[in-house]
């Protein structure tokens, strides 16, 4: 290939009034005469041209020798992707050409190949192409995914979507409706099935989300979440509306009857209630039939406006809680077969037996307990069955001194007792207006006949300072008759138990009476009433509209109150209903379960719209995590798409290092083992590409990735790994030029940088191309390596002193492209030489000529020169002739023949004879000699035809140019 001038000898034309042509032949090196400068440009057009270090490192394309970046991409199964790491229950797909788990594998990792940038350098990000989004969250404001090859999420319709990651105070509701959920008693910071969840005790634990028209959705709905079932609780709740009172109440039991549901137990025995704020009440189960309780309930605070408190249900293996002592201000269903001595104190000795209540024998019988210092807003009742009609009176009373034991002497007390005579109920009363110790009857009325072994509820009730009221039978807590007092009743009071003596009270054997329990509770007027609202399911729920909700063994889904359930394993479940009124057709709503439609049912109509807040995590034992609510119908593959996200996994560690392999462990974001580059942080809408933390500045750099699965028909699918930043050849390889410029001196040395570049570069230059050397401040000398290497400033400042100091030759150089930190690119465009010829030997034997004697129309005399190619390899020898001109005027060159303004010029290497070969054509190129050994030569004649006649005899001239050319 053309190496440019090599050398050149020019002859000089000139035609005055007497044609004088000279040619210039000061022509050998070190000769005196004179010598001109030239310049060669190597523009990095030709590859082949040019020889780098390493191909892989350095390019020669398209005018620019640049470096080539590190590959850092794994994205097939070579050795520079990933067939050259090292796989552990992993493969490669070459049908998908993707990274998957083998067959039957849950988990797997891959160790990449060594990443080599030849100096130390950062490593900041990691960058992955899964087949799907995988171990990531869903979209915030309701974002749409586009850069997957599939399974990208499209979150339109999302009106609630709660990833659970909070570790304290408000659940943010992430769709941008602003559906932000209070905490009531759930553990923050929880394991979730991505970042965090939630976790809840089945009891008292959730979230609430106030009412918003964004929830109300009537036509088409989709509720999904991740649930992980603890235990089973209860599945079941329904608030409870207590009215108000005409004043505020505190600790008041409340009667609530309790309609049967077939999700109850059957003694009911699974009834628990809480209030607003989630504390447990106690209650008391009084009776229950096959349809309904009745419940009472001590209600902590009811103000006058009425509260809410909420009744749980649904656990088969709850026990009952039931508690008559924990609920009212005395009680006593004489469990055991004694009597209790905390509650009662036995003042004589006899015979009790207490057998699912209690029977006083025959004998001296008198136990007391002190309940109270003032029956005000209090009921005392007890339930007792009459047996044979013997009995004397005998039941609750309540004296104002302990020591009276039932007699009348200068007491204040009340009795209401069953009776032998006419076996009626009695209401008696002793000194009531607490001001006369005498004996008082106030009331002895007959209140009903009581059925022999019947069961019945007497009591009375204390309400404000002067009235009491009394009422048997008792279905209805109404009074049935109400005393008003002139005086106050507010005696300190005692309950006994036992039979009276004295001479009214007559008989001594109330063995025919049966208490089967005595209680005290507080009394209002009126009484407050409860009422059922709509029911709840167990998890995530909108009462009466829609919910979803899971147990150890079951998902269950509901709208309206119309439920579906599917089977469910353990640990996490990705469970889903979706409701498409319209669908037409059967199968309007759809339960799937982990991906897959296990339940449906034909429904279609309008999901109720209601003020009810939204519940997460009520009644549910367990971890919540991910919830999400739309107002349209997901499809199943969309559903499934969440779910794989869910279930693989595909996450990453690092390390770099100083050798090949690195040592030490593979780290996380903490630069600990225990953590992992994944998805889980990545929130946009696009791949994932996450900043590397804590990685040392190395030479090397490897990733694991792991991969994990939990369901065994799916894998995670990894199709490219990028490593960041891009980096560069940091260890400095070269570009050097093939072919050399033969040089007398060296003038000039400029480099031309590259548009892209941001790196620099270094040279060392030769004159053969294998020795090399580098400017040391004073002479060049000899070099090895980056570090003895020059600026193109330094080699053009100092390179006239390189054929002093090396000598002449054929100039060659090295360029080190050099890439800071491995940061950097570089880009050579071009590398320009100023130069003075070497020339080739090229002798004239005559130099002037008289154009006298030159006539026109006349061949002038040959002139010879001796070519000799004092190069290094064989040569070509090629000339070129310039136009003939005077400035004004030019002749023409004509190869067959001279005329007006006209010549012809002719060349031999055989003789001064001939034969001639025609130059027709200015200043193209024609060869003299071909391949040219080193040191030979070859005689060159040329000679010119002289016009026929000329317009102008003003002085012309002409260059005659020869230059030799490598083989």
């Amino acid at each position: 290939m053309a190496r440019g001038n090599f050398g050149s000898i020019r002859m000089m034309m000139t035609m005055e009034k007497r044609l004088l042509i000279a040619l210039i032949s000061a022509l050998v090196l070190g000769a005196s005469s004179w010598a001109w400068g030239d310049t060669i440009n190597w523009t990095f057009t030709i590859a082949g041209n040019y020889t780098v270090s390493d191909a892989t490192k350095v390019e020669v394309v398209g005018g620019v020798a640049k470096l080539i970046a590190v590959d850092q991409t794994d994205n097939d199964n070579t050795s520079t992707g990933f067939g050259g790491g090292t796989h552990n229950q992993t493969q490669w797909d070459s049908g998908n050409n993707w990274l998957e788990l083998q067959v039957g594998q849950s988990s797997g990792n891959f160790i990449s190949r060594v990443m080599d940038v030849g100096c130390t350098a950062a490593w900041n990000s990691i960058s992955w192409t899964p087949q799907r989004p995988l171990y990531k969250e869903l979209l915030n404001n309701k974002g749409i995914e586009s850069g997957y090859p599939e399974g990208n999420a499209n979150m339109t319709g999302n009106v609630l979507l709660m990833h659970m990651n909070e570790a304290s105070g408000t659940i943010v509701d992430y769709s941008g409706e602003g559906n932000n959920g209070t905490n009531s008693g759930a553990l923050y910071s929880q394991t979730g099935k991505f970042n965090t969840a939630l976790s809840f005790d089945g009891v008292d634990d959730y979230v609430e989300v106030p009412d918003n028209s964004s929830l109300d959705i009537t036509d088409k709905i989709t509720v999904e979440a991740w649930m992980k079932p603890s235990s089973d609780r209860w599945k079941y709740k329904k608030p409870i509306t207590i009215s108000g009172s005409s004043s505020g109440l505190t600790d008041h039991q409340v009667k609530v009857v309790v309609g049967y549901d077939s999700d109850m137990q059957a003694d009911y025995d699974d009834l628990r209630f809480v209030d607003a704020n989630g504390n447990i009440l106690s209650y008391w189960i009084e009776n229950y039939t096959a349809s309904n309780a009745t419940v009472w309930v001590k209600v902590p605070s009811i103000p006058t406006s009425g509260t809410t408190i909420y009744m749980y249900y649904g656990n088969p293996s709850a026990s009952s809680a039931s508690s008559g002592t924990n609920t009212f201000i005395f009680f006593d269903n004489f469990p055991g077969t004694s009597l209790d001595g905390a509650k009662w104190t036995a003042t004589s000795s006899a015979n009790v037996t207490v057998n699912n209540g209690v029977r006083i024998n025959a004998g001296d019988i008198y136990t007391n307990s002190t309940v109270s210092s003032s029956p005000q807003n209090k009921i005392f009742e007890m339930k007792a069955r009459y047996h044979n009609g013997t009995a004397s009176y005998s039941g609750i009373n309540i004296a104002n001194a302990q020591s009276t034991q039932g007699s009348n002497a200068g007491s204040n007390a009340l009795a209401y007792n069953m009776t032998q005579s006419g076996a009626a109920y009695n209401l008696t009363l002793w000194g009531a207006n607490g001001t006369t110790a005498s004996y008082n009857i106030v009331s002895n009325g007959n209140l009903g006949t009581p059925t022999l072994d019947t069961d019945y509820i007497i009591g009375f009730s204390f309400y404000g300072s002067t009235q009491i009221s009394y009422f048997y039978q008792n279905t209805s807590y109404t009074d049935v008759n109400r005393l008003t007092y002139s005086g106050t009743w507010n005696q300190p009071f005692y309950l006994w138990l036992g039979y009276f003596t004295g001479s009214t009270a007559g008989g001594t054997d109330i063995d025919d009476i049966t208490v089967r329990w005595v209680r005290v509770r507080k009394y209002a007027s009126p009484e407050p009433s409860a009422t059922e609202g709509n029911e709840t399911a167990a998890g995530i729920s909108k009462a009466g509209s829609y919910g979803i909700g899971a147990n150890t063994t079951t998902a269950f889904a509901s709208i309206n109150n119309q439920m579906i359930s599917g089977a469910i394993s353990s640990g996490w479940n990705h469970i889903t209903l979706t409701y498409d009124k319209n669908a037409g057709g059967t199968d309007e709503m759809k339960l799937y379960v982990n991906g897959v439609q296990t339940a449906t049912k034909d429904y279609s109509t309008a999901i109720s719209t209601n003020t009810n807040n939204l519940w997460v995590g009520d009644l549910f034992n367990g971890t919540i995590d991910e919830v999400a609510i739309y107002n349209r119908a997901l499809t199943a593959d969309e559903i499934a798409d969440h779910y794989k996200r869910g279930v693989l996994r595909l996450k990453y560690q690092v390390r770099s290092g100083s050798t090949n392999p690195p040592t030490g462990n593979f780290i996380g974001p903490d630069s600990t083992t225990g953590t992992y580059y994944s998805e889980l942080s990545n929130s946009t809408t696009g791949l994932p590409s996450l900043s590397l933390t804590n990685v040392s500045n190395n030479r090397y750099f490897q990733y694991k990735a792991y991969l994990e699965t939990d369901n065994s028909f799916y894998s995670p699918e990894l199709k490219s790994v990028v490593i960041g930043p891009t980096h560069y050849p940091g260890d400095n390889p070269t570009v050097q030029n093939n072919t050399g410029q033969t040089y007398a001196v060296l003038n000039s040395f400029v480099e031309t940088l590259g548009a892209g570049n941001v790196g620099s570069v270094k040279y060392q230059i030769s004159k053969d191309g294998t020795n090399w050397y580098y400017w040391n401040g004073f002479n060049w000398v000899a070099a090895s390596g980056y570090s003895q290497a020059n600026t193109a400033a330094e080699v053009n400042t100092n390179c006239g002193q390189f054929d002093n100091d090396v000598g002449t030759g054929d100039f060659y150089f090295k360029a080190f492209l050099h890439s800071d930190a491995a940061a950097q690119q570089v880009e050579l465009d071009q590398v320009d030489l100023g130069y003075t010829p070497k020339v080739i030997s090229v002798w004239v034997s005559d130099s002037t000529f008289t154009f006298g004697t030159n006539p026109l129309n006349t061949w002038l005399t040959p002139q010879i020169s001796v070519i000799t190619n004092a190069g290094t390899v064989a040569e070509n020898f090629v000339g070129r002739i310039s136009q003939l001109t005077d400035g004004f005027n030019t002749w023409a060159i004509s190869s067959s023949t001279n005329g007006v303004d006209t010549i012809r010029a002719q060349w031999s290497t055989t003789s001064q004879t001939g034969p001639w070969t025609d130059i027709s054509t200015y200043d193209t190129d024609f060869t003299i000699a071909t391949s040219v050994a080193v040191n030979n030569s070859v005689s060159f004649w040329f000679r010119i035809q002289t016009p026929t006649s000329t317009s102008s005899y003003n002085e012309h001239s002409s260059t005659l140019t020869v230059t030799a050319q490598e083989y």
